[in-house]
């Protein structure tokens, strides 16, 4: 039984437009069920409170709390910003609905890796040595620096990560931060997961 963690809640980030998959990557089921549902079943086995970020209009099955963008036109930061808004006083563990390999073994190697007394926690890119933002722990103290990052003009969630004093992984897997962007290479993954 995995110990569940304190004074951090998990986000799905789900809000993105998918317009490259052509159907709703939080949809699609590499794993018996739609994405989404399945990493509300993972990320519950660490946090307590699990949310789906999304836009106002998308619909999801089941009784997820959603947290709907308050910003618009800053891609993945728009999510992570309203959860912060809706919660500044807790981490956010975000993930991203179209990384099909993430497990529980990935959630256990990114929480213990955590340190509390850096703004966040993430794995580094070992082929690009850029961050992965969707797949990263948002320190409650990282919070008023994205808000000057935007207020700024900067919504890039990788430099702000690139910038900020962080605790970097590097992932056992590169698979694990690798998501799919296409129908075609959905379909594939898929059938690698069964």
């Amino acid at each position: 039984m995995t110990a569940i963690q304190s004074n951090i809640k998990g986000l799905i980030l789900a809000g993105g437009q998918s317009s490259r998959m052509g159907v709703d990557k939080a949809l699609f089921d590499y794993h018996g069920m739609p994405q989404y549902q399945y990493l509300n079943k993972l990320l519950h086995e660490f946090v307590e409170e699990v949310y789906i970020s999304c836009r106002p209009e998308q619909k999801f099955d089941g009784d997820i709390p959603r947290i709907e963008d308050q910003y618009e036109d800053i891609g993945p930061m728009a999510g992570v910003l309203s959860a912060f808004k809706k919660d500044s006083t807790c981490a956010w563990l975000a993930i991203a609905c179209d990384l099909p390999y993430v497990d529980s073994a990935t959630l256990t190697l990114l929480l213990t890796n955590r340190e509390r007394t850096k703004e966040a926690t993430f794995f580094i890119d070992p082929e690009t040595s850029f961050p992965e933002p969707l797949l990263t722990i948002y320190e409650p103290t990282l919070y008023p620096i994205m808000l000057k990052s935007l207020t700024a003009g900067q919504t890039s969630l990788n430099r702000i990560l690139l910038r900020c004093d962080s605790k970097r992984i590097k992932p056992p897997d590169i698979r694990i931060i690798r998501g799919a962007n296409t129908k075609e290479e959905a379909e594939r993954i898929k059938k690698l997961l069964s």
